[in-house]
């Protein structure tokens, strides 16, 4: 997702014309599924590179680094959600295997993921945050003015 505060951030070899085409079928997709009585959840498996793994992992976003993934992540997630208003949920990965640090991860989800999921009064939104134990999930539904504890 292009973000004017974040001109050197981009998707590895994807054109505007084939970030556009996905944003579209993003859009059509979720709101098909919601057209249907299905709630569409948009799956982040995850946030960066695996930085541990050998052979290094290929990351496919261009221009990640410590210091801007957060708020990049913020701006990107908050701007698909708003422009995708029938995801009704959004599952992330949210151990080391997202990419993220353990000892940073409090901060990231904290201060830039979960705060990214807070919608307008109409709007209820489901967050199902995965950490190890392979699929143990915790889930809280967030809006702008209810909040729900995240451990």
């Amino acid at each position: 997702m292009d973000i004017p505060e974040f001109p050197s951030i981009h998707a590895r070899n994807l054109s505007a014309a084939q970030q556009k085409q996905n944003l579209e079928m993003l859009q059509y997709i979720s709101q098909a599924a919601t057209d249907h009585g299905i709630d569409f959840t948009l799956g982040i498996w995850q946030q960066n590179i695996q930085s541990y793994r050998r052979p290094p992992m290929v990351p496919m976003t261009v221009g990640l680094t410590r210091e801007n993934i957060g708020p990049y992540t913020y701006a990107a997630l908050k701007k698909v959600l708003q422009l995708c208003p029938a995801i009704a949920s959004v599952q992330m990965r949210t151990n080391n295997e997202s990419g993220i640090p353990n000892e940073n991860q409090v901060t990231f989800y904290g201060k830039y993921v979960f705060r990214a999921f807070m919608m307008p009064a109409d709007r209820s939104f489901w967050i199902f945050a995965v950490g190890n134990g392979g699929g143990n999930a915790q889930d809280c539904e967030r809006s702008s003015n209810q909040s729900a504890p995240l451990d």
